[in-house]
């Protein structure tokens, strides 16, 4: 059902009274005597103010009952948006007790006519449909609402033919463009529903890669770590020592990083974390280089500014590869370079693995990657090298949007 906000009475109160004052002028000039010196214009009398030997309507009488009648509607069509159901059957009281005393059909049209298009455009046809039929004998009452004094029957007939075929026409235009109205809003409605599904389901991805590359880098040091602590057990204690801190290190640095990715679930903690960029990468290379990998790091002076979006894509896309390296090449010696090729910064890895016959096969990681770079308006690509092992590109737009980008694994 769609509700209406209170600030249309800004609009629809003038347009009440409106309504009601057209239909209180044209219930007062029919009270005035017909065919004599106070009859309405156009049943052939003169009006008062043209006699000047008359007291001004002196002979017109109004009951009260339609003062009141005419409050209804105007109270009826100014909340007509706000509560549809309740207006609809107040301006078919009023306009049935106005219709009973032989007012004008013509004027009493268009209140019932703005009723139906906001019930239309609020409840289903189903709901209003129903309700329409109160209006039946609304139309009958009109057929008794000519003056006493014409006797001409046919012409009353072809009047009241015309009035009721008239006022169907009106009612089912409004009925049509308030279904149609309520159509677009709940398009509209649909539409709204799917961007933030889809918002949603991003998010979600996001926040998956994120965890992905998070464990993903960091049970894979921790694992080397604890192997080369295994190792040097027995000759070198104080190694042991060294690893077992490192190992420290990275579980708390990836509990950190988790708490970041996970505190969009968590009221006002979206956003309030700064992203890892660039200045990370040495920080993995050495923690690599710490476990007893073979890493080399390039990173030119002249990158000028980088966006922290752009930074941290980047940041994933070294992570993510130099993971792989571990599982996937069995802890080959690894290059890492940054450069810049006009607006774009390309970020290149490279292992000296076995020769592969075959590029690697796509997993979570290149796809996760890829959508990284694709997210911030750049590409990635990943081949195997003919002297042996996997080089990983991706040139990321320095000036790119400001999209998420996440990792996973080979």
């Amino acid at each position: 059902m769609v509700r209406a906000h209170p600030r249309v009475l800004l609009l629809d109160v003038p347009l009440a009274l409106l309504v009601g004052l057209t239909t209180w002028v044209s219930l007062f000039l029919a009270k005035m005597p017909v065919g004599g010196p106070y009859g309405a214009p156009w049943e052939g009398g003169g009006p008062p103010w043209r006699e000047p030997s008359a007291p001004p309507f002196a002979a017109v009488d109004v009951p009260p009952l339609l003062g009141v009648a005419v409050l209804v509607l105007v109270v009826a069509v100014a909340l007509r948006r706000l509560r549809p159901l309740a207006a609809f059957l107040g301006v078919v009281l009023a306009a049935a007790v106005l219709l009973a005393w032989d007012a004008p059909f013509w004027p009493l049209c268009f209140a019932p006519a703005l009723s139906l298009l906001a019930l239309a455009s609020t409840f289903p046809p189903r709901r209003y449909l129903p309700w329409t039929a109160l209006l039946a004998p609304v139309l009958a009452l009109g057929w008794w609402s000519a003056p006493e004094q014409d006797t001409d029957a046919d012409r009353v007939l072809a009047q009241n033919a015309t009035m009721t075929t008239f006022a169907l026409v009106v009612f089912a235009v409004a009925l049509l463009l308030g279904t149609l109205r309520r159509a677009r809003w709940l398009a509209a409605q649909r539409i709204r529903a799917d961007e933030l599904r889809q918002s949603a389901d991003a998010e979600r991805l996001r926040i998956a890669r994120e965890v992905h590359d998070v464990v993903g880098h960091s049970l894979s040091v921790i694992t080397m770590q604890a192997g080369v602590a295994l190792h040097v057990v027995d000759r070198r204690p104080d190694q042991v020592e060294e690893s077992l801190r490192a190992i420290r290190r990275t579980g708390l640095e990836a509990m950190a990083e988790l708490r970041a990715a996970m505190g969009v679930f968590r009221d006002g903690e979206v956003g309030t974390a700064p992203l890892a960029g660039l200045d990370r990468i040495p920080v993995v290379v050495e923690e690599l280089r710490a476990a007893g990998r073979q890493v080399g790091l390039e990173v030119p002076d002249n990158l000028g500014e980088v966006s922290p979006t752009i930074a941290h894509a980047a940041y994933r896309i070294v992570q993510e590869s130099l993971t792989n390296v571990g599982k996937h090449a069995g802890g080959a010696p690894a290059e890492v370079r940054l450069s810049r090729d006009g607006s774009t910064l390309v970020v290149t890895v490279a292992d000296a693995g076995p020769a592969l016959a075959h590029p690697p096969e796509p997993g979570h990681g290149i796809a996760g990657m890829s959508e990284r770079a694709r997210g911030v308006g750049g590409s990635l690509d990943v081949r195997a090298v003919p002297e042996g092992g996997v080089r990983v590109t991706a040139r990321l737009p320095l000036q790119g949007e400001a999209g998420r980008g996440s990792g996973g694994g080979r």
